[in-house]
């Protein structure tokens, strides 16, 4: 059972490149190393943090993958969400239901902004890999 507002990627911090004394942050694609989500996501959802901590204040930027068909339920966040989708096809929407009818198609370079509080869903039509960047602490809270 779903908590009524949930961290995206539970206890990950651990994996997240740091950069040390102020040192410019450089990672290449070889390095990245995409681990198991945690809930609301299925054990399918894939994540790598690049920079911060998601659950803790200030900036932090991430990599999710989604396989093909995988679906966010209408959701906030509480903060703003700044998606840049790096690979695949994705569907974004505010209506009460997923459908992607409704939805703006965003393919990969594409970029959305969800301000606070927004609900929103999600659908990705094929295998996605979104990046976040934004502030934390982020979470997804189920509507």
């Amino acid at each position: 059972m779903f908590q009524r507002t949930l961290p995206l990627l539970g206890l990950l911090s651990s994996f997240a490149f740091a950069a040390d004394g102020g040192l410019p942050l450089r990672v290449p694609a070889s390095a990245m190393t995409f681990v198991e989500g945690t809930p609301p996501f299925p054990p399918t959802v894939k994540v790598v943090v690049l920079e911060g901590d998601p659950k803790s204040s200030g900036f932090f930027t991430v990599r999710v993958k989604f396989p093909a068909g995988s679906v966010l339920p209408m959701h906030t966040h509480p903060v703003d969400e700044r998606t840049t989708v790096m690979s695949g096809t994705i569907y974004v929407g505010s209506g009460p239901t997923v459908d992607k009818v409704a939805g703006t198609k965003l393919e990969a370079g594409s970029f959305y902004f969800n301000p606070k509080d927004t609900p929103h869903w999600f659908m990705a039509e094929t295998e996605t890999v979104l990046q976040i960047s934004t502030t934390g602490p982020w979470a997804v809270k189920k509507l």
